[in-house]
């Protein structure tokens, strides 16, 4: 009786693995044929694409071409176009080493589409670039703390669609000038010891 059993309990364990097999079967049947499309969508599936952006959502296919039906994460997607792109913008100094409590003119060239571009240095003082149409450039000139050794500007160009691009410039500033009239005016006047 007790060998019965166990026979019994194989041939069920048996079944089961069958079971799983031919299920995992299936699904791959139905999954490789998914991967075929439908013929019906396959003309139109030729010219679109689903781009998938930085942050993860599924954006549509840009202006003029068709979108899938009934696509399977039909949510987060919307329409690409220029305006949705963020602008473009590069940053340039004559020299990364300055003069603490110096000033230096920082230039920026945008993209076409830039509307405003605005300095920073993360201490609360926001700047804004004036346009140069002569240039084409973005100019603003910066004022170097006085205690200043390294800073971090960020330049911020956005478009009348409220889409920005930010980059940044570093500063290295030096004070050998500054470090040597003190030293001068510290020393101990000896003469006038008794």
């Amino acid at each position: 009786m007790e060998r019965s059993t166990k026979y019994n309990e194989w041939r069920t364990g048996e079944w089961i693995g069958i079971a799983i097999i031919a299920i995992a079967m299936v699904a791959a049947v139905f999954i490789i044929a998914g991967c075929g499309g439908h013929p019906d969508e396959a003309a139109s599936g030729a010219s679109s694409a689903v781009v998938v952006a930085s942050s993860g959502a599924a954006v549509a296919p840009a202006q003029g071409t068709s979108q899938p039906q009934g696509s399977a994460s039909g949510e987060g997607l919307a329409a690409v176009s220029a305006d949705s792109l963020p602008p473009d913008v590069a940053v340039a100094v004559e020299d990364t080493l300055v003069d603490a409590g110096g000033s230096v003119e920082i230039k920026a060239q945008g993209s076409p589409d830039v509307v405003a571009v605005t300095l920073s240095d993360g201490v609360g003082k926001k700047q804004p670039y004036t346009y140069d149409s002569a240039s084409d450039t973005w100019k603003v000139f910066y004022r170097v703390p006085l205690r200043a050794q390294r800073v971090a500007l960020s330049t911020t160009a956005t478009t009348a669609t409220h889409r920005w691009r930010r980059v940044w410039l570093f500063l290295n500033a030096h004070r050998e000038a500054q470090a040597a009239a003190p030293a001068e005016t510290a020393a101990p006047d000896s003469s006038t010891r008794p």
